[in-house]
């Protein structure tokens, strides 16, 4: 399954939805997202655009980044607490808190 998988990985990773991290060196892949939130609070692929969501933040417009936070969080966020009146900060410190496995 190593070769014919696009990540080349494991048949039990696939089954288990384990994240395939990659050392590059000093260079964090997922800067943003605490091993405590890989699947427990994030699958891999949503750890991944919670990750690339929050890096490049403050390069998006503002509008931008706002609805895909609020789209990321209305797929994660367990509390079930509404995010139509958060701004931008409320919104980035929302997907930080569960970047880092917070609110479980």
């Amino acid at each position: 399954m190593v070769v014919v998988t696009r990540d080349h990985v494991r048949i039990g990773d696939l089954a288990a939805g384990t994240l395939l991290v990659y050392d590059r060196g000093q260079e964090a892949v997922l800067e943003h997202v605490s091993t405590t939130a890989l699947g427990t609070v994030l699958d891999a692929t949503t750890a991944e655009l919670v990750n690339d969501l929050l890096m490049r933040w403050d390069m998006l417009e503002p509008d931008v980044r706002g609805r895909l936070a609020r789209t990321l969080l209305g797929k994660i966020d367990r509390s079930g607490a509404d995010t139509a009146t958060l701004d931008s900060d409320a919104l980035r410190e929302r997907l930080r808190q569960l970047a880092l496995g917070a609110n479980q």
